[in-house]
Parts: C-alpha cells; structure tokens; sequence
C-alpha cells in the first residue's frame, strides 16, 4: 500500500539513513508515486549520489541534515546525522527519534553503524525523557555476517540496562545476534516470515511494530 499513500501525498517525506546502495538506490520506484517528496540525507552523501538521486526523476527539495545538531521535523519527531566512515567510502548516517506521548522515546535506524549503545546514550544526553527509551526499530548492525565475539555479548548485555520495552530488529542485525538477544531475555519482536522473509527470528515484509499510543509529545 506505500505507492497508494504515496500518489495520495500521505507519505510526506523520505528519509535516507545513508549511501549504501541497498539503502537508496531503490529510490526510483518511490519518485515515480511521488517525483517532488522531499528527501532527507545525512551529511557526507558524495556528488554522484546526489546525481543519482536527480537522475531517477526526483523534483523536490533535498535537505541534508547537519551533524552539529538534531533537525526537528515536528514537534516529538527529530533527525540526527551522526559522523561515521564505513565500507565503500560511505560518510554519515541518519537516526530518526521519535517521542511517543505515555511510552517514551523510540528509535529508528537504517544500519545502526555508529553502534546501538552510542545512538542510546545519544538519546540519553540530547532529548527530555531520553532516559527511557520505549522502543528501537531498524538494523543494529551487530553480526551482519554472523561473526561472533565478546565485545558483541557485552553489548547484548548492556542493552538489558536502557529498560527498552520492544526490540524490532532486522536486515544487518543478523541472526546470530537475534538469538543472542532472544537468549538473554531482551523484548525482541518476532516476525511472521510470511511474505517472503526468510525467517521468524525478527520482522520481516509486511509484519508490524506496535508502538502503543501514535501521538508525540514535545521532545
């Protein structure tokens, strides 16, 4: 249903976590619902991407989200671009937080490469009531090639400690660390693998996080 709320201007702008390919490069078969949505992009992004972008038809703004300081979009609903360096000479990443009003704050990344505990106390030192982090949703790039190490078990140990009350991980988290953190106790919220997803361990296409109460409050 995303090219319908896109041709019904629902979807109000698209946000780029970084310039990996599996990551934007797809982003021809948003513009054609939707050629002028804005699109937001973390600092770092590299001229031939921003010519990719305009090749594939794209005829609205384009907004790059300053490292300095988080870009409120709407009131409860900010964007931070945090400085990182990662494999094919890819700069930059953004992380979407989001206060939900009664819950707390919950966190969205793409790939999470600055690492999860990093964008966490981020959150702690940044926002009002970023002591309680609700919920996180996205890549938190722990074993994207289910390689394993202590570093990696400290991590999953230290997530227990941000009483985070839902996990919805996928794409580079990587299985290994799904069950690592299913282990341990942590909320992970299983999947359905029923449109193609390749297992249950964490949501997959067409499943749902549910965040409780939609509204924001003022972060």
């Amino acid at each position: 249903g995303i090219d319908r709320l896109l041709q019904e201007g629902k979807i109000e702008a698209l946000i780029v976590s970084h310039e990996h390919f599996d990551h934007f490069w797809g982003i021809g078969s948003t513009l054609k619902h939707c050629p002028d949505i804005p699109i937001y992009l973390p600092e770092g992004f590299h001229p031939a991407g921003l010519a990719f972008i305009q090749q594939q038809g794209h005829t609205g703004s384009v907004i790059t989200v300053p490292s300095e300081q988080p870009l409120v979009l709407l009131p409860g609903l900010a964007l931070a671009s945090f400085p990182m360096s990662t494999l094919l000479q890819v700069h930059g990443e953004n992380v979407l937080y989001a206060n939900l009003q009664d819950q707390g704050l919950t966190m969205i990344t793409g790939c999470g490469h600055g690492g999860v505990l990093n964008l966490l106390d981020y959150a702690r030192r940044t926002f009002a009531g970023g002591e309680h982090i609700h919920a996180i949703y996205g890549g938190l790039h722990l074993s994207p090639l289910e390689d394993w190490d202590n570093q990696r078990d400290e991590i999953v140990k230290a997530l227990a400690g941000y009483g985070i009350a839902r996990i919805g991980c996928n794409h580079c988290t990587g299985r290994t660390a799904v069950e690592k953190m299913l282990a341990s106790g942590l909320p992970v919220q299983r999947g359905t693998a029923r449109n193609g997803s390749q297992t249950d361990l964490f949501l997959g296409n067409g499943d749902v996080l549910d965040l409780g109460q939609e509204r924001a409050s003022n972060p």
